[in-house]
């Protein structure tokens, strides 16, 4: 294996444009922690850094110690750019082949001789987002979760050349594996079901606006999005019985609404499977909750204030053997001319949806279906969003724009839903 090294990047969480959004409370007082980027590498030509950002309480660094000069004189790794777009790391893939420079606001130190036993939490960034995982299990579990997540982002990712969808998008008529068709399919039958407020029909004008994708902010034309709407029906794609996908001229799949639910509902089963009975594995936003935390409790959990910074919370609700996932409008946009417009388009118009709403929290038995819904919903907006959660036996939690908090029935008991806002009212 080689040399190992462990770096440490102090790099805050407010660069990384990323703060625990989900934060984790213990007798009511709040957790702060910021992010610190964990780097391990050997010095082999082709060795790619393997980056573990390790939640490490603000006021300093525990648990490494070591001979900084040492390391320093090796200089055995050089790295290849870190870079950020209004507030997200997208390039974090490091190989060593160049130094990168690094500005004033943040600076590397390297030590050696740290531990080697695995913290209780694991930090890696896959699907374009942070990989939480916190249980106690052997480092190989973690291995084999992110391994999982990896898989299924090379599989469904429409960006990653090769995959299932970038082959569908670009031939029209594809075959998929049989995960990337088992999602596809749940993703069709929720889209039938909900009347198409959630469709992974989608993509032609999700790329036309590019929100949180381009480093230009740009509104698309009238025109342009009437043009493509007609492409974007759920109901134009067909499943042969082989299971050939097959697609309009111009039309495209996106499974990003649908695709980290499922991620979670696999790592999930794959923790369970290894007799690890307690874990908190939060995948950019979306949670899984697997049983009790260590001291018999369950998992506090903050909702996050849609209005606020990453840290700020407006609730708190525990949960146990369950996932949630909230889609807001915090989440990814731009404001021009003083108007948000967020990445969460409304099917029906090609605009970002325009429902009322700031955020809807769902809360189910699968990962797949709390990611789907909470998305729909939202399109829905609170009124028709709460109605077709009680038809369908979903718990949902909506946050207005005018700072109303709407619940399904009995959500506030089943979850100890827990107000800490004054500017909030539940209602």
């Amino acid at each position: 294996m080689g040399l190992h090294m462990r770096g440490i990047l102090l790099l805050p969480a407010v660069f990384l444009g990323r703060a625990p959004d989900k934060l984790w409370y213990n007798d009511r007082k709040r957790s702060l922690y910021s992010y610190y980027m964990c780097v391990r590498f050997s010095p082999s030509a082709n060795a790619h850094a393997r980056i573990i950002p390790y939640p490490l309480r603000f006021y300093g660094i525990m648990g490494c110690g070591g001979a900084l000069n040492e390391i320093m004189a090796k200089k055995a790794a050089v790295f290849d750019s870190l870079y950020r777009i209004r507030g997200r790391v997208s390039g974090i893939e490091l190989q060593m082949k160049r130094v990168f420079a690094l500005s004033a606001a943040c600076a590397f130190i390297f030590f050696a001789g740290c531990s080697a036993k695995a913290p209780a939490s694991h930090t890696t960034f896959v699907m374009d987002t942070f990989f939480t995982q916190t249980f106690a299990g052997d480092m190989e579990l973690v291995v084999e979760n992110d391994r999982i997540v990896s898989g299924i982002e090379r599989e469904m990712s429409k960006t990653i050349t090769g995959s299932d969808v970038f082959n569908l998008n670009k031939e029209g008529n594809y075959k998929p594996g049989p995960d990337t068709l088992d999602v596809l399919k749940t993703a069709l039958e929720i889209a039938a079901q909900t009347g198409g407020a959630f469709d992974p029909a989608l993509n032609p004008v999700i790329e036309l606006w590019g929100i949180g994708e381009r480093e230009t902010d740009v509104i698309p034309p009238e025109r342009e999005i009437d043009n493509l709407l007609p492409l974007t029906d759920y109901r134009d794609v067909t499943i042969d019985a082989d299971g050939t996908v097959r697609l309009i001229p111009g039309a495209g799949i996106d499974l990003g609404g649908i695709a980290k639910g499922y991620a979670l509902d696999r790592v999930a089963a794959n923790i369970r499977e290894n007799g690890v009975a307690s874990a908190l594995i939060d995948l950019g936003g979306s949670i899984a909750a697997i049983g009790e935390k260590t001291d018999g409790k369950k998992y506090r959990i903050g909702v996050r204030d849609p209005m606020g910074e990453a840290n700020d919370y407006i609730a708190t609700v525990e949960l146990k053997d369950v996932f949630t996932s909230t889609s807001g409008v915090y989440e990814r946009y731009f404001i021009k001319d003083g108007v948000r417009y967020h990445h969460i388009i409304d099917p029906g118009t090609g605009r970002p949806a325009e429902s009322g709403l700031y955020a809807c929290m769902i809360v189910s038995g699968r990962g797949i279906l709390s990611d789907a819904y909470s998305t729909a919903l939202f399109v829905m907006g609170a009124e028709k969003g709460l109605k077709f959660a009680k038809e369908n036996g979903i718990d949902a939690l909506f946050v207005t724009n005018d700072n109303k908090i709407l619940m399904t029935d009995g959500f506030a008991q089943k979850y100890a839903f827990e107000l800490t806002a004054d500017d909030y009212e539940v209602i």
